[in-house]
């Protein structure tokens, strides 16, 4: 991407088994992630970072459809 200034990783783990994640900056579309059957209990993803200051919006369901939110107040990328 143009705007890319790198990438950070995502890992989203369950002590049982996950059903799937969804991860969205500020204003833009939500990616969703489902578990695959090679690994249940974790997901993990390289996400694009843009410049500027963003939140980011991870939520992550599990097969019991228990759901977690965690919001990133900010993540702030001046250079790439």
């Amino acid at each position: 991407l143009a705007d890319s200034a790198g990438k950070i990783k995502m890992r989203v783990t369950d002590n049982v088994e996950l059903d799937y994640v969804i991860y969205q900056w500020e204003n833009e579309e939500e990616i969703r992630i489902d578990a695959t059957e090679d690994n249940k209990t974790t997901i993990e993803k390289d996400i694009d970072v843009q410049k500027g200051t963003k939140l980011l919006t991870i939520t992550a369901v599990d097969k019991a459809g228990n759901k977690e939110v965690e919001t990133n107040t900010s993540v702030r990328i001046y250079k790439s």
